[in-house]
């Protein structure tokens, strides 16, 4: 077979480990992507040398919105014929993103490795500065909040020089119930000021935090993504759902931006297709893996959507693993190790075994 690609493709025995280095742009950091194939062999000597073969073509700068040449099929160098079906494992890692919280830190934010922009408040604890309260301060210029921000505290520094006085503010919010109890941590703020009743009003408060990172990881055989989902990310799906509900697509933010593209796919089982079964996670070659020959691709790119959002997908890592299980071409092989294969799929795999 003679692959008009530049690149050679990477055939390996065991597995296939590549790495690939994907920039996001300026506001992105790397994407990084990792592909690997176990082999799971049976009954004859001849399928160990079936493997995965894969022709990657790998960016020098790949932006939101591009698509990413990641296709994968299988040989069969040697002496004989099998059947095949493969299945994919994910290992996905994104940002939380450094929002703030409407409420006082707490400890889900702590598990999912988020920390609070802890403060030294020693710099606002002198002589000079003072805490401002709903209750006018006579002594500093008459200065008030116009609402409590508990659990925020709101210190201010005043001077009386010139004809109205003037003040600097500073505000924090305590934390509690973490290992982090007792120390103060940052909040930002948008500040409205009456200079004639001395009244500082705080709006959108938010507590700063670092950028956590929380992983997921999915194996399809187990998953069993629906047929209508495939092109989904998987561990994508459940940190969005189940990890970080809060940033799922019903607020609006980070729906399913990382996509499978798929090559010779067919949604019943045809002959020189591929076909994904539901009831089990695989994706099976409807045709015997001859000796000799290569199947059509299964997987043909990767696209990581163009509406990407920077805070939660820079430094983003994710891990592909293909996973290949080769058996003999007999119906007791497919009856008895195949047990996901029912109806028609059963039917088509039956129809290419030895009498």
């Amino acid at each position: 077979m003679t692959n008009k690609i530049k690149r050679k493709p990477l055939i390996l025995t065991g597995a296939i480990a590549l790495t690939v280095l994907l920039v996001l742009a300026s506001t992105f950091a790397w994407f990084t992507a990792n592909d690997s194939v176990k082999n799971k062999l049976a009954t004859k000597e001849g399928l160990a040398k079936i493997k995965i073969q894969e022709v990657f073509v790998e960016p020098d700068d790949w932006k939101p919105g591009q698509t990413i040449t990641k296709e994968v099929s299988v040989i069969n160098p040697g002496s004989a014929p099998a059947l095949i079906r493969v299945s994919f494992m994910e290992l996905l890692k994104v940002n939380l993103p450094p929002i703030g919280e409407s409420t006082i830190f707490d400890q889900t934010k702590e598990d999912y490795g988020r920390r609070p922009s802890v403060i030294d408040n020693s710099l606002y604890s002198g002589a000079d500065w003072f805490e401002v309260t709903t209750t006018a301060n006579v002594s500093k210029g008459g200065i008030k909040l116009a609402n409590d921000y508990f659990p925020v505290k709101v210190f201010a520094k005043y001077s009386d020089s010139g004809s109205n006085g003037s003040y600097s503010f500073a505000a924090w919010a305590p934390i509690s119930g973490t290992s982090y109890d007792g120390l103060l941590q940052e909040v930002t703020y948008d500040r409205g000021w009456d200079s004639a009743e001395k009244m500082l009003t705080l709006t959108n408060i938010k507590y700063i935090t670092y950028q956590g990172i929380v992983s997921a990881g999915a194996d399809w055989s187990v998953d069993k993504p629906l047929t209508a989902d495939i092109n989904k990310s998987v561990a994508e799906t459940i940190i969005n759902t189940s990890l970080l509900p809060q940033y799922a697509d019903t607020n609006g933010n980070y729906p399913n931006y990382i996509q499978l593209n798929y090559d010779n796919l067919t949604s019943v089982p045809t002959n020189g297709k591929w076909f994904y079964n539901a009831d089990d996670g695989y994706f099976y070659y409807i045709g015997l893996a001859e000796s000799g020959t290569v199947t059509p691709n299964i997987l043909a790119s990767l696209l990581l959507n163009g509406e990407a959002d920077g805070d939660y997908y820079s430094n983003l890592v994710f891990e592909l693993t293909v996973n290949l299980n080769a058996i003999q071409n007999t119906t007791d092989a497919v009856a008895s190790l195949w047990t996901g294969a029912t109806g028609d799929l059963k039917t088509a795999l039956d129809a290419l075994c030895e009498s």
